[in-house]
């Protein structure tokens, strides 16, 4: 439960890319997750729980799609599985990024992170807001909004870069060979 819980909405948005209505992609994230309830014990805790998800929402994609058997214009099985494996890999890069961005925001200095925080926490306050609340003045909060986000970029870009370097024991590409 726990798993699904915190996979549910990438499993629901990777439905919606393949099933753009909204009430039908909710119909199939309940299918989904009523497979994934009686299945999880098939569940290899070695590999990816969304992967896994997502594979199973595409087979109840599938059964859903042949269920209806719509009038309207559907796209081909073929086109679909091609969907399903972009979006999967665009997700996997997107939770790689995130994960680097977690790393790189714990390495800003503590007036950087100052900024940040008070800038996109509690529901994103303007520049000239938290200028008020650091005491400084909101050009100056302005261009460092831009300085640290670029910063940002480039560490994530690095750690992207870093992790894949690594071979699959974990060593870099240079330490085997």
């Amino acid at each position: 439960m726990r798993l699904l819980g915190l996979s549910q909405g990438r499993v629901f948005s990777f439905i919606i890319t393949l099933l753009p209505d909204w009430t039908e992609a909710e119909e199939v994230l309940a299918r989904t997750s009523v497979v994934l309830w009686k299945k999880f014990g098939e569940f290899d805790r070695e590999r990816d729980f969304v992967r896994w998800a997502c594979g199973i929402a595409y087979r109840q994609t599938l059964a859903y799609l042949r269920e209806r058997k719509r009038d309207r214009l559907t796209l081909s099985l073929d086109v679909l599985e091609q969907i399903a494996e972009v979006r999967l890999q665009g997700d996997q890069l997107l939770e790689e990024r995130r994960r680097a961005l977690r790393g790189c925001l714990e390495k800003l200095p503590t007036t950087d992170r100052q900024v940040i925080d008070s800038y996109y926490d509690s529901g994103k306050k303007t520049a000239a807001e938290v200028g008020s609340q650091l005491g400084r003045p909101t050009n100056t909060i302005l261009k460092a909004l831009i300085r640290i986000r670029r910063a940002l970029h480039r560490c994530i870009d690095r750690a992207i870069a870093g992790s894949n370097e690594l071979s699959s024991d974990g060593r870099s590409s240079q330490e085997l060979q």
